[in-house]
């Protein structure tokens, strides 16, 4: 298993330099605390030294929040308390969300690599356009060698953006897909990389669908920012894929890009 993997279906841990969108989240945040601020003088009577503190603590807690990295914050009379990624739904703690905008705004495109055969794999990195998202292809009804498999994990391991592995029909449509990271660590498993080969070359979809890490929680260009990050929560993950009304991908939205669109219409 690759350093830095986890073998369950979550996400990574750590951050990821953003560049971009870490400065525009920056300015965001700091229009939240802005506002928050200005609510909790009203409600809580905060003031003087106080609100300066407040003003500069609590941009940080509105970000931890909406990417659901703090689990309990107390500074005097102020309380966040924010429900663990891995246990309960957090859909009742992003009520105070405003109504958000459709992800179809900040859907990266994707490069699609179909699984071929190790001749053509020295070209992969070659030919793939750096600025999409790459997603390794599996279709129905073909045979997979674990070997090989590894071989194209590792070579596309090495892009930053590399996430998910999908499963596809032939006709295109996405039956399934696993992190890129957990399906590395599967493989290194020999019956259970079996039976999940097996059931990919028998077109087992129903079989495929409840395997152990597979997930089968999809947005469309028509979801709100605010049901992206709910998913993203619930499924422990830090992007999602973007289906089309044909139920093809369409592309993927990442954890950072949606906190920073709903901290936008927050201190809008």
């Amino acid at each position: 298993m690759p350093p830095g993997s986890s073998p369950e279906g979550g996400s990574k841990p750590g951050p990821e330099s953003k560049g971009a969108w870490a400065l525009a989240g920056s300015v965001a945040i700091l229009a939240a605390g802005v506002l928050l601020l200005f609510v909790l003088q009203k409600r809580l009577g905060l003031a003087g030294e106080a609100s300066f503190v407040a003003l500069l603590v609590l941009p940080l807690v509105v970000y931890l929040a909406l990417s659901g990295r703090l689990a309990e914050f107390k500074a005097g009379p102020i309380e966040a308390k924010l429900r663990q990624l891995a246990g309960e739904s957090v859909g009742a703690s992003l009520d105070f969300l405003p109504v958000s905008e459709e992800v179809g705004a900040i859907v990266q495109e994707i490069e699609v690599v179909a699984k071929g055969g190790l001749s053509q794999l020295p070209q992969v990195l070659e030919v793939l356009d750096r600025e999409r998202a790459p997603v390794l292809y599996l279709t129905l009804g073909q045979l997979y060698v674990p070997g090989a498999l590894v071989r194209y994990l590792d070579t596309l391991g090495q892009l930053r953006r590399f996430k998910f592995v999908v499963v596809t029909k032939p006709s295109g449509e996405v039956v399934c897909y696993m992190p890129q990271y957990t399906l590395r660590h599967l493989l290194t498993l020999p019956v259970r990389s079996q039976t999940l080969l097996a059931f990919i070359q028998s077109g087992r979809e129903e079989e495929l669908r409840r395997y152990p890490g597979m997930r089968a929680t999809y947005l469309s260009p028509a979801s709100t920012t605010k049901e992206a990050l709910k998913k993203m929560t619930d499924q422990g993950l830090e992007s999602l894929l973007v289906l089309d009304e044909r139920g093809r991908l369409a592309g993927i939205v990442e954890r950072d890009q949606v906190v920073g669109k709903l901290l936008l219409g927050l201190a809008s």
